[in-house]
């Protein structure tokens, strides 16, 4: 019934290299005609996972599976060692700078203080300690059935201003090893370091899977369809300051199916650091009611490629809470890649 499982995987090298969705699916002894395919977009690699199943549906196929795993923890970030950043010549032709340094930009760009990244920290980790998991997260368990983890462990109820307030900037050392290119983006102010640890992300350990099919696939596995993808979108923006580029996906998406911004009733985007969310809420004209409303990976962790199809899940969540029709799924990634992906209730 399967036509294949495409699986985002960002760091596709030890236990996630080889082709992790055709050896998983293999390893699971499931029949061996479904393909797999493992794709990379650095963080859009979930989101594209599911880009990708859209296409397939909409040529004629009758059931795809998607989804995004990443092992933080076993296979960790740069463990690839991709010329895009351990090779100075790449490096410095294609403006790499490593993304705290961009978060750090898209601050000073921005004007964003540290208050307001602190806040943000803050009421992430508020909302994701009142939503610690939702219907779609399901529980971890051993092979006999004993659960052995039920929600995000990176969550931090003890969050308070004071503690965030004692927390030094974290990343001047690496803006110190970022070449020339970095300082036409930097204003007139001069360079200065904001985040701290608790403004970034925790690489995390996760994974995610959606079920895509057409009209014909919900009597066949007897279950309802949850919601409709209508559209994604995949774009590619300046590499530097590079966490900039995920309004412009979503306004292109937005434009494509003749919707506004303030029609959209939950949008879910990649908590990659605290200036780039400020940044998306500030250039979509978006209100905190509208933007994850669950928290975001500054509480819950950002397991690169599972993370687009976890917010797909979180989204369909958020959803349902506030009984909305449309949502928005949008990551910003490396190099200035940015992907979303619009979805309707059913």
């Amino acid at each position: 019934m399967w036509a294949d499982l495409i699986v985002g995987c960002v760091t596709q090298v030890k236990e996630q290299g080889s082709n992790i969705a055709r050896t998983a699916w293999l390893d699971a002894g499931l029949p061996a005609c479904v393909p797999g395919m493992t794709v990379n977009r650095f963080c859009c690699s979930g989101l594209d996972a599911l880009g990708a199943g859209m296409g397939r549906i909409a040529l004629g196929e009758h059931a795809v599976l998607v989804a995004g795993v990443e092992s933080c923890s076993r296979v960790p970030m740069f463990s690839d060692d991709g010329s895009w950043f351990s090779d100075p010549v790449i490096a410095a032709s294609t403006g790499f700078v490593h993304m705290a340094v961009a978060a750090d930009l898209v601050a000073l760009r921005h004007g964003f203080s540290r208050t307001e990244l602190d806040a943000l920290a803050l009421r992430s980790h508020q909302r994701a300690a009142a939503n610690p998991a939702h219907s779609y997260v399901l529980p971890v368990k051993d092979p006999n059935g004993q659960e052995l983890l039920a929600a995000d462990q990176t969550i931090r109820p003890d969050m308070t201003p004071a503690v965030l307030d004692k927390l030094e900037p974290a990343f001047s050392g690496l803006y110190q090893q970022t070449g020339d290119w970095v300082q036409t983006y930097i204003p007139s102010s001069g360079w200065h370091a904001s985040h701290c640890i608790s403004h970034a992300p925790t690489p995390a350990d996760g994974a995610a899977l959606a079920v895509l099919g057409g009209p014909e696939l919900e009597p066949r596995l007897g279950i309802p369809a949850k919601a409709r993808l209508v559209g994604y979108c995949s774009i590619g923006s300046p590499a530097v300051p590079m966490l900039e580029g995920a309004p412009l996906a979503v306004q292109r998406l937005l434009n494509r199916h003749g919707l506004q911004a303030h029609e959209v009733d939950v949008f879910e985007f990649n908590e990659s650091f605290a200036a780039p969310v400020l940044h998306f809420k500030q250039a979509l004209g978006l209100s905190e009611q509208q933007l994850n409303i669950f928290g975001g990976a500054l509480a819950r962790g950002h397991a690169l490629g599972a993370t687009g199809v976890m917010l797909v899940a979180d989204a369909l969540a958020a959803l349902e809470a506030v009984q909305g029709r449309w949502a928005v799924i949008a990551i910003c990634g490396g190099a200035g890649v940015a992907s979303a992906a619009l979805m309707e209730r059913l």
